[in-house]
């Protein structure tokens, strides 16, 4: 019992270990952090704010981001949200299904797209980034 609970103790120290670089660098500060309000619509039982979002500047690249926020009718709690990250933007039929979802849980939906931002390194999307490593790996082995 005692081995399983310094054990325990143990394993908590290293994963915190672990988690604070990663927590030192989203509390960072990064001058490029800005948001513009784009527009709102309406889908069927929610409103829709389209906002374009720069989050950070990373090895020199700006990475800019589409976000939909999706607040549905009626909704009076909007200090939580669910929040789906995307490699895209939703179409209108997306955002229809989803306003369907926000009004089921009573909740905004956030969705966060272009992540990755891209291109990335040399004008290649994550496809051809991975495409690449694997040719040189087969070139370099």
């Amino acid at each position: 019992m005692r081995t399983s609970i310094l054990m325990g103790v143990a394993l908590m120290i290293c994963v915190s270990g672990w988690a604070q670089p990663l927590i030192d660098y989203v509390n960072a500060p990064d001058d490029s952090f800005d948001w513009e309000f784009l527009r709102e619509e309406t889908v069927p039982g929610a409103k829709v704010m389209q906002l374009q979002v720069t989050s950070q500047t990373w090895r020199d690249l700006v990475w800019t981001h589409r976000v939909q926020v999706l607040v549905p009718d009626g909704c009076t709690d909007t200090s939580i949200a669910l929040m789906i990250i995307t490699g895209g933007a939703p179409n209108t039929e997306h955002l229809t299904l989803l306003s369907s979802a926000a009004t089921m849980i009573a909740a905004p939906i956030v969705i966060l797209g272009d992540i990755p931002n891209q291109p990335l390194f040399d004008g290649l999307r994550e496809d051809a980034l991975i495409a690449l490593t694997f040719s040189k790996y087969l070139e370099t082995g």
